[in-house]
C-alpha cells in the first residue's frame, strides 16, 4: 500500500521506484503484433472526498514489456497531472493498451511484463495511494505490415 519515503539529510524526499515483474513461459512468435491490455486501479477517490487523495495525487506508474533477451521493449507512462488524464481511481479502473511488434530476431524469446511504481516528490503525487494491477490480457495478431 503506497510507500513511506524517507527524507534525505537535506530534508527532501527521495524519488522512489518499485516494480512487479513476471516472465511468462510463452514464446514470442516471429513477425507478430501483440496487443497488451493492462487494467489498473488505485484507492484514490476521483474527486478527493473526505481524507482520500484525489485522482491528481495518484503516483506515476509505467506499464512495461520486454523480451527475455532485453533487446526489445515497449512501455506506457501514466502521470496524474490533471483531472482530464485517464487516471485509475477506486471507482474507475482504467485499461491502457500497448502494441508490441516482434521482429524475427526476438522469435522464441519470452515476455517479461512489469508494472513500475514511480514516486517523484516534486509532483503532486501522494505516496500513500495504493496502485493495483487488476489484469493483463495479451492477444496475438499477424503483423499487418508483413506480406504473407
Amino acid at each position: 500500500r503506497g510507500v513511506d519515503p524517507t527524507p534525505t539529510p537535506s530534508g527532501l524526499l527521495d524519488s522512489t521506484f518499485g516494480f512487479w515483474g513476471y516472465e511468462s513461459s510463452v514464446a514470442m512468435a516471429a513477425d507478430k503484433l501483440y496487443r497488451l491490455e493492462w487494467t489498473v486501479v488505485s484507492d484514490a477517490d476521483p474527486i478527493g472526498k473526505g481524507s482520500r487523495a484525489d485522482a491528481t495525487e495518484v503516483p506515476a506508474f509505467r506499464l512495461r514489456v520486454n523480451d527475455s533477451s532485453l533487446k526489445g521493449s515497449g512501455y506506457v507512462n501514466v502521470e496524474s497531472i490533471n483531472t482530464e488524464s485517464r487516471i485509475p481511481t477506486v471507482a474507475n479502473p482504467e485499461t491502457y493498451v500497448l502494441y508490441f511488434r516482434t521482429p524475427s530476431v526476438l522469435a522464441d524469446n519470452t515476455f517479461i511484463f512489469s508494472f513500475d511504481y514511480l514516486y517523484v516528490p516534486v509532483t503532486n503525487n501522494d505516496p500513500s495511494v495504493a496502485l493495483y494491477l487488476q489484469g493483463l490480457i495479451v492477444t496475438e495478431y499477424d503483423d499487418p505490415l508483413i506480406e504473407r
